[in-house]
């Protein structure tokens, strides 16, 4: 009985000395974004206007919203943004998509309704390492409001991304506000 005691206390000690993750300074709904701007663990980055940008139908027909992201004041560490759609939505309409595995893109089929994000070449100063995050059925929502003229604009609050090489419970937010293909 004696040792069974020593293990429980031993066993509460361990836990009770395991640091817990603070995610207050994650919160990407802290954070006070503008138009065109995306917070990526309560970072603010704004959408580059030179770099790699694709809006439109790619391969397997789904939508691509595919540009670079900078940090203030460095051109160092650009993170790239890719958010697919299964469909885009009609014109004048606006749809809520549920966030997907970030695979699923390679297939020759996608689930109808869902979307995927990736967020890739991310610097994480914490880590001191590059990152790649991806969606997951976990991840959240995105809402896609299209113009009459056919041009979507995104927006999304605490999305949860995944590490890629990390634990499932160790999620990356990402939020932005009015983003727009250019």
């Amino acid at each position: 009985m004696k040792k069974v005691l020593l293990a429980f206390i031993a066993c509460t000690l361990l836990l009770a000395s395991c640091k817990k993750e603070d995610n207050s300074k994650t919160k990407d709904s802290d954070v006070n974004l503008g138009n065109d701007q995306i917070a990526l663990q309560g970072e603010v980055f704004d959408f580059t206007s030179t770099g790699p940008t694709f809006c439109g139908t790619a391969a397997f027909d789904h939508y691509v919203h595919y540009r670079d992201v900078r940090r203030a004041n460095t051109t160092q560490n650009v993170p790239t943004v890719n958010i697919m759609l299964s469909k885009l939505p009609a014109n004048g309409q606006t749809e809520t998509f549920t966030l997907d595995n970030g695979t699923w893109a390679y297939q020759n089929s996608q689930p109808q309704g869902r979307a995927t994000m990736r967020v890739g070449n991310y610097y994480d100063e914490a880590a001191q390492q590059q990152q790649n995050w991806f969606s997951d059925s976990l991840s959240g929502t995105i809402t896609v409001a299209v113009s009459a003229t056919g041009s979507p604009t995104f927006n999304f609050t605490n999305v949860k991304l995944i590490h890629t090489f990390t634990d499932m419970d160790k999620r990356k937010t990402v939020s932005c506000k009015n983003v727009v293909c250019h």
